[in-house]
C-alpha cells in the first residue's frame, strides 16, 4: 500500500503512531485478529471454556498495544463487549447446523474491518497463550516481510502474520480450501521467538485449525531472529 504524502504523528504508545494521508489514517503496526468460534462440543460448559480462552487472548492483545479486532459468533461477541469497544468486534452469525471452524470467512471479515492496516496477525482463539512481547515481535516482522510465522526451537507455530500485500486475497477467502491454498502457496519467513506458547497443541485436530497447515508445509524455511 503506497502513501504519497505521509506525515508521521508520534504518540506516547508505539501502537498509536499514525500515518496520515489526506483523509486516510492507518496504524503503523499490524492489526491482531483474534478468531473465535463456538465449540463443537455438546458439553454444557464448552461455551464457558471458549469465552474464557477468548478473554485471556483479548487481554494479552490489549497488553501488547497492537490494534485489535475480535471476529466471533454473537454469544462470544456479546460478552467480549465488556473488554473491547464495539467497533473492535465483528460478529459472524452461527447456527446449530454450522458449528465448527469457519476461519476463512472470519479472516476475510476481520481484514475488511481493518482495511487500512499495514498487515495482520491471525490468532485462532483455540490455540495457546502467548507473551505480549511475542505479538509485538511478530508485528514488527510483518513490517519487513510479506508472510511470517513464529518458530520456537525450530518448530513452527502460530499466529501467522501477513502484510497488506495479501489484502486482496484475504478479503476473498470463502472456504477452508481457499485458506489452505493461500497458506501453502507462499513461503513464510520463520521468526525465532523465545515463547513456547506459539506451538500448536498436539491434541488439536488438524481440521479444527486450517492455519495449522503451515506447520506441515514442505516449503523451504528461512529463519530470522528479530529484536523485541
Amino acid at each position: 500500500m503506497h502513501l504519497s504524502k505521509r506525515t508521521v504523528v508520534q504518540c506516547s504508545n508505539l501502537s498509536d503512531t499514525l500515518f496520515q494521508d489526506g483523509n486516510k489514517t492507518m496504524t503503523s503496526l499490524p492489526t491482531l485478529i483474534v478468531l473465535a468460534d463456538m465449540p463443537a462440543s455438546a458439553q454444557p460448559d464448552a461455551g464457558l471454556h471458549a469465552m474464557s480462552s477468548v478473554e485471556h487472548k483479548l487481554r494479552i492483545g490489549l497488553e501488547s498495544g497492537l490494534p485489535l479486532v475480535l471476529v466471533a459468533p454473537p454469544p462470544i461477541a456479546e460478552k467480549a463487549r465488556a473488554i473491547l469497544p464495539g467497533n473492535s468486534i465483528v460478529e459472524l452469525p452461527t447456527s446449530a447446523t454450522q458449528r465448527g471452524p469457519k476461519q476463512a470467512k472470519s479472516i476475510a471479515a476481520g481484514v475488511l474491518s481493518s482495511t487500512h492496516a499495514p498487515g495482520w496477525l491471525l490468532w485462532p482463539a483455540e490455540l495457546g497463550l502467548l507473551e505480549p512481547e511475542t505479538l509485538v515481535q511478530l508485528a514488527k516482522a510483518v513490517q519487513q516481510y510479506p508472510m511470517v510465522v513464529p518458530e520456537y526451537r525450530h518448530q513452527r507455530g502460530q499466529p501467522v502474520g501477513l502484510s497488506s500485500e495479501f489484502y486482496s486475497e484475504l478479503i476473498r477467502l470463502n472456504t477452508e480450501w481457499d485458506l489452505n491454498r493461500l497458506m501453502n502457496r507462499y513461503p513464510a519467513l520463520g521468526i525465532e521467538v523465545n515463547d513456547p506458547g506459539v506451538l500448536i497443541p498436539q491434541d488439536l485436530p488438524f481440521d479444527l485449525n486450517p492455519l495449522a497447515a503451515m506447520q506441515s508445509s514442505t516449503e523451504p524455511r528461512y529463519l530470522a531472529a528479530l529484536p523485541y
